[in-house]
């Protein structure tokens, strides 16, 4: 028995030793154009090896050297190169039948270039199209082999992304792995990197079957997950300068002639948008099914639900990839959203308030069209509020003359019981028009204007005083003193015609001025005012003086009122 084990042991030593001489031997850089050959019929690209020798420490081969070429349409330089790669091969198959069998091809950090041109249309898509590539140094008689990889490992790797029109964007420690990938049936893999600025992506499922006229309809069923995408440092929404935040993001995708539909949640921090100062306060989730015509470059939203808090906005509309950006036209529909979960948001879409103020309580309703490139937007619609407040500015209060005119209240707040406006917001500043609001303890305030990019507020208001309020403020223990029916005409007047206020300056210090046509028809008013006194008086002295002083004001308000209807038709 001892015997039969040493003489083995001896048989098998002897035969590793005859196969260590052999393929020392052996020059498997015969092999080269063939292989070179293969690669190249089945990537349609001339592929280019510099060396092929047996590697020792792997016990297969290592070729060094390794070029596949570029489309042709999209430049003269490389589209893959890499300086190392090993792969185990059976040999009997290729010396026998001429068969490359690779059990597994590993490439150490190869260097990749995808390019898009204007028409939509990747480098990448003429692959595995069926045209007819050859080396560029095999052999015009160099016989084809036949080629199967049961596994492809790339680690390390590098890749240069350029969308039409866009800068280059480079992806590090690029990682992928494909078994036993064929063209006919699928396969599974996995593909993980390190995005531009920060973040990971990681994708993995089954590719395949391929389509070798139209790439973009080859079937796949995958998951995508992304974490801490930065999107300003990557490109994917811009050149980042309008748009900024943290992104993290899990879908399911589904692709089938060319038709991709994705599933998923994603959550943003510090989202800024249209290149708002602030950014959001707490995370804002989004869930989206989505269909997206790869060929044709454009999708729909079939459902989304914009969450912040507790409060749900209501998602729809298209995209479209026009040039290097995507273009939305989206619609946001909300009904009796909460003001305070709403807070986040605000800052986000730059939504911008007086300094030191922030909306508190109540709900709101919006309906809100989303438009153009994610770096440009336009956001504009009707919003509607209920019972909220504006906590830190006081819009009585700001009206100063008029305080001090008739001694209207001045709460530190401006509450609203109801209101609505229609807004729009855009790269260049917000706009607001068609403004109807009731001010607790004030009035309505009516009227629009506009705050630019770099926060100057100009907006023409006016306010109608409440009677309530006007009684309240202009009569009073007063009424019967001169004091008393003066302001009470003047409050009466801003309560039955309404003032005129300009609000100028700055965003985080408006200055608001009633206008001086405004004031000086509500002094006016006050001097008309009724005067009981005189009127009983009997004294004929007094009531020429009365009748004079009213005939003065009657004309002089005839007079503003002129002026006034002037001012507007020469704005029509």
């Amino acid at each position: 028995m001892r015997k039969f084990l040493f003489g083995s042991l001896a048989v098998l030593l002897l035969v590793l030793l005859l196969g260590a001489v052999f393929l020392a031997r052996m020059d498997l850089d015969h092999y080269r154009p063939q292989l070179q050959l293969a690669l190249s019929d089945t990537l349609n690209r001339p592929v280019s090896i510099e060396v092929l020798a047996f590697d020792w420490s792997t016990l297969g081969v290592a070729a060094r050297g390794i070029r596949i070429a570029e489309d042709p349409r999209f430049s003269k330089d490389d589209f893959l190169h890499a300086d190392a790669l090993t792969f185990s091969v059976a040999f009997l198959p290729l010396m026998m039948e001429r068969q490359v069998q690779v059990d597994a091809l590993h490439i150490e950090a190869p260097s990749v270039r995808l390019q898009q041109d204007a028409s939509g249309r990747w480098n990448i898509e003429s692959l595995w199209q069926p045209v007819n590539a050859k080396s560029s140094d095999s052999p015009a008689d160099a016989a084809p082999v036949g080629l199967s990889i049961d596994r492809i490992t790339l680690h390390g790797g590098s890749v240069e992304l350029q969308r039409a029109g866009d800068q280059l964007r480079r992806y590090q420690a690029v990682n992928l792995q494909a078994d036993e990938p064929q063209l006919e049936q699928a396969f599974p893999f996995s593909l993980s990197a390190e995005l531009p600025g920060s973040g990971r992506l990681d994708l993995s499922g089954q590719l395949g079957p391929l389509d070798r006229q139209s790439p973009m309809r080859s079937a796949l069923q995958a998951e995508l997950t992304i974490s801490q995408l930065d999107l300003a440092a990557s490109g994917w929404a811009g050149d980042g300068s309008q748009v900024q935040g943290r992104v993290q993001l899990k879908f399911d995708l589904t692709a089938e002639g060319g038709l991709l539909r994705s599933e998923g949640e994603l959550s943003a921090e510090s989202l800024r948008l249209l290149g708002a100062d602030q950014a959001a306060t707490a995370p804002i989730r989004l869930q989206l099914r989505c269909d997206y015509d790869l060929i044709k470059r454009r999708g729909t939203v079939e459902q989304g639900v914009l969450s912040a808090g507790s409060a749900e906005i209501q998602l729809s509309g298209d995209l479209a990839q026009k040039s290097q950006a995507m273009r939305m036209n989206l619609h946001l529909k909300g009904q009796a959203l909460s003001v305070d979960q709403l807070q986040a948001l605000i800052p986000a879409f730059g939504i911008e308030l007086p300094e030191q103020s922030r909306l508190s309580g109540g709900e709101l309703d919006i309906q809100l069209s989303v438009t153009g490139p994610l770096d440009g937007l336009q956001i504009k619609g009707p919003i509607v509020l209920r019972d909220t407040r504006l906590d830190g500015f006081s819009l009585a209060g700001r009206l100063s003359a008029l305080s001090a005119l008739a001694g209207l209240p001045a709460p530190k707040d401006t509450r609203i019981d109801q209101g609505s406006l229609q807004f729009h917001r855009g790269p260049d500043g917000m706009r607001f028009e068609q403004i109807d609001v009731h001010v607790v303890d004030l009035g309505q305030v009516s009227g629009g204007g506009r705050v630019d990019a770099s926060e100057s507020v100009d907006m023409k208001l006016r306010v109608k005083i409440d009677p309530d309020v006007a009684e309240r403020s202009g009569g009073g223990a007063a009424s019967g003193t001169s004091v008393g029916r003066f302001t009470g005409g003047a409050m009466r007047y801003a309560s039955s015609r309404g003032l005129d206020v300009q609000v100028q300056g700055s965003l985080a210090a408006p200055q608001i001025k009633l206008s001086s046509q405004a004031l000086a028809g509500s002094v006016l008013s006050g001097l008309l005012a009724p005067d009981q006194e005189d009127q009983g008086s009997g004294d004929e002295g007094n009531t020429d003086e009365v009748s004079d002083r009213r005939r003065i004001g009657s004309a002089l308000l005839q007079l503003l009122d002129k002026k006034k209807d002037d001012r507007e038709r020469e704005k029509e």
